[in-house]
């Protein structure tokens, strides 16, 4: 995989774990109460609810809501995990060819990565629709279980390709 490829996919990377951490940081803010019934104004922390909440206000003026995080995040996981299918079969057959186990492993690991991260953001997204439904408490918890559980999955993945870019080699 050329340099260009590879900063480019990590670039996409790079913008779905910032999303997952600023759709965590949103939902973080947002009062557990909705007395209001709109849960799509509460998780835009514009409802009467999020009103006199001074940190929801403080992030309102942003423009920023978890309804837009959550459609911005859905584009980028979904565009990396195309992008990867795109370079992963190229790259495992270059490997087959060469005998080269570790890349093979890589690109298999790589790849169970990505569907974690597929089925975490599924998991929230799951959660939200819970809480758009019924507008309870416990819903909006789940959203905010749901949501830590994105951001740690993403750093965890984080962690590992930081570790690995420490340990090789340089040139």
């Amino acid at each position: 995989m050329n340099n260009t490829v590879q900063i480019d996919f990590l670039s996409r990377w790079q913008s779905v774990r910032s999303g997952a951490t600023q759709l965590f940081q949103a939902v973080e803010l947002l009062p557990d109460e909705c007395e209001c019934g709109d849960a799509d104004a509460h998780l835009a922390g514009r409802c009467s609810c999020c009103g006199g909440h001074k940190q929801v206000s403080k992030a309102e003026g942003t423009g920023v809501n978890c309804a837009a995080i959550l459609d911005r995040l859905r584009a980028d996981i979904a565009t990396l995990v195309k992008d990867f299918s795109s370079l992963a079969g190229p790259l495992e057959m270059a490997a087959m060819a060469r005998q080269r186990v570790e890349l093979r492993r890589g690109v298999f690991l790589a790849a169970s990565d990505l569907e974690r991260i597929s089925e975490a953001f599924e998991r929230v997204d799951h959660a939200v629709m819970g809480f758009r439904r019924t507008c309870a408490v416990p819903e909006l918890k789940r959203v905010k279980l749901r949501s830590t559980e994105l951001r740690e999955q993403c750093e965890r993945i984080n962690a590992d390709l930081e570790g690995e870019k420490s340990e090789k080699p340089q040139d």
